[in-house]
């Protein structure tokens, strides 16, 4: 059973029981969301994964249009994911925008992850591919 946990202006977040897999979606507007605005939203993200015990986690940024700065690329790291990873969370998929900066930023992001080798991590362009290997 997938259950919606959330649905904002900016992002949705989904949950797949049987998966045990969270889901976040993120729209254009996401443009305007200011750098804390995001933040809040990932904080939210993690208490979700802690709340629902997430196995796993599929990042759907094909919209994602906000600016993630190296000091928030960082903070993603040690606040959100470095507690998920600790907690639980083993497996990853990002779906990268088609905007070449988008892109760029959200794999610098990603290569903060590098340092929790427990944690299974691949980006994709194709949702269904992303869908397929996270849930594998």
């Amino acid at each position: 059973m997938i259950e919606q946990l959330f649905k904002g202006r900016y992002v949705t977040f989904y949950y797949d029981h049987q998966q045990k897999c969270i889901t976040d979606s993120w729209t254009c507007e996401s443009k305007i969301l200011s750098p804390r605005g995001f933040q809040d939203h990932l904080l939210q993200w993690k208490d979700l994964v802690f709340q629902h015990k997430a196995k796993k986690a599929l990042v759907d940024a094909r919209k994602l249009r906000v600016m993630i700065y190296p000091e928030i690329q960082t903070w993603i790291a040690h606040k959100i994911i470095a507690p998920v990873v600790n907690g639980g969370l083993e497996k990853i998929a990002v779906v990268l925008p088609s905007a070449l900066f988008e892109k760029v930023i959200l794999k610098q992001v990603l290569e903060e992850f590098d340092e929790f080798t427990s944690l299974k991590k691949q980006v994709f362009d194709d949702l269904h591919i992303a869908q397929a290997w996270v849930l594998s």
